[in-house]
């Protein structure tokens, strides 16, 4: 599913069942993979907890390290919304829950701490989403490090999912939200093949009903499950106003 947008509009993207290539078979526990470098998932999430009053919404500038406590919230994604209910919902929930086990802090001997994202047999875009507080007609940048070996067919970045208001949310929008809320859509960075350490970075600007943004990590395309995409240095900020476009470094 060549330059599929994980985080692109329904238009821009596949049904949740279209996304999958065959049913999930997803084993009770994660199965066994190789090391991937010096490195290995240590822990499956850094999902603030939510209590039972909403919080004040997580606003620009942020920036994550993943060396202590959490400052960005990633809650799983899987496919291109949550289902509403029935069967695809039940399959969604499979897919989250192998997500949580199999991604998430891992420790790498020459970074530290990083962010990985291990794709899954059985369906073709993953990710983690972050819901971040905006004001509109606002740009902001998004930068960030990234490592990882990617198969032919599969690409990996950070985008970026408008809305016209913030909702605490922790889990991803069902189509019915999206349809209503979701003003706009940024691609960000997208990477294929081997991705060495380096500064990525893209800017932004905000529509004029802009009240929210999904930040995702994206893994998208062929499966292999030996190699996690990896993280690090995520910086959100606004900044003085300028075209929106993409900075390779």
């Amino acid at each position: 599913m060549k330059h599929l947008l994980l985080v692109g509009t329904l238009l821009l993207m596949l049904s949740w069942l279209g996304g999958c290539d065959e049913a999930p078979k997803l084993p009770s526990e994660p199965e066994a993979s190789p090391p991937v470098e010096s490195g290995e998932v240590e822990s499956t999430a850094s999902e603030a907890a939510v209590s039972t009053e909403a919080p004040n919404p997580p606003v620009p500038p942020m920036f994550e390290t993943f060396d202590a406590s959490p400052v960005l919230s990633l809650f799983p994604r899987a496919g291109a919304f949550r289902p509403e209910e029935g069967e695809e919902l039940s399959y969604w929930a499979t897919f989250i829950d192998h997500i949580r086990r199999t991604s998430g802090v891992s420790s790498l001997e020459e970074r530290g701490r990083v962010w990985g994202v291990r794709s899954i047999r059985g369906i073709d875009s993953i990710g983690f989403l972050s819901p971040l507080a905006v004001t509109p007609e606002t740009t902001y940048r998004v930068s960030f490090d990234m490592w990882g070996k990617l198969p032919k067919g599969a690409s990996a970045g950070i985008g970026v999912i408008e809305f016209d208001t913030f909702d605490w949310i922790a889990e991803q929008m069902p189509e019915s939200y999206m349809r209503e809320h979701q003003t706009g859509v940024v691609e960000g960075v997208r990477k294929t093949g081997d991705v060495s350490w380096g500064g990525q970075s893209f800017t932004f600007t905000t529509t004029s009903r802009a009240g929210m943004i999904h930040l995702v990590l994206y893994r998208e395309g062929a499966a292999d499950r030996g190699n996690p995409i990896f993280f690090d240095n995520i910086r959100i900020e606004a900044i003085a106003e300028e075209a929106p476009g993409n900075d390779p470094q």
